[in-house]
């Protein structure tokens, strides 16, 4: 089993290069997905066989309804994106009101990609997680809540 210390396509590319001779690899990964790990794997003599497992797909228009609703009447707190396919998901769901919406709560993400996604959208990101992981995303916004607490 390879683990790398940081999580990402990179890392993980990096964790397989130091431990596997080139050979095939199955990768299971969203429908929408970065094409970094195959890339690299691939220009390192790997053969890559890139399966979609799943894919980010729309909750429907009740779905928004209840979202836009909960964040205006004060019901979310924060926001948590775990991919860049959620935070482009959320926007298009939200339309135009993405980043007037969003900006009511806290914006947490859960890593520099996916940080990257929501700026490029016009969303200010509070949290970033260090740990690339749920784990991480929830230390990092407790983290958060914690100095808020303590400066106010």
């Amino acid at each position: 089993m390879v683990v790398p210390a940081e999580f990402g396509g990179e890392a993980l590319a990096r964790a397989l290069l130091a431990v596997a001779p080139p050979s095939r690899v199955l990768l299971p990964c969203a429908l929408v997905a970065r094409e970094t790990l195959p890339e690299i794997l691939r220009a390192h003599g790997f053969t890559v066989d890139v399966v979609p497992a799943y894919e980010t797909r729309s909750a429907g228009g009740a779905m928004r309804e209840r979202l836009r609703a909960a964040i205006e009447s004060g019901e979310v707190d924060a926001a948590l994106f775990t991919s860049s396919s959620t935070v482009t998901e959320t926007v298009r769901e939200l339309g135009d009101e993405a980043v007037s919406l969003l900006g009511r709560v806290v914006v947490a993400s859960i890593g520099p990609i996916t940080t990257q996604t929501l700026e490029r959208s016009g969303i200010r990101v509070d949290v970033t997680a260090e740990r690339y992981t749920v784990d991480g995303l929830l230390d990092a916004l407790e983290r958060h809540y914690a100095s808020a607490s303590s400066s106010t």
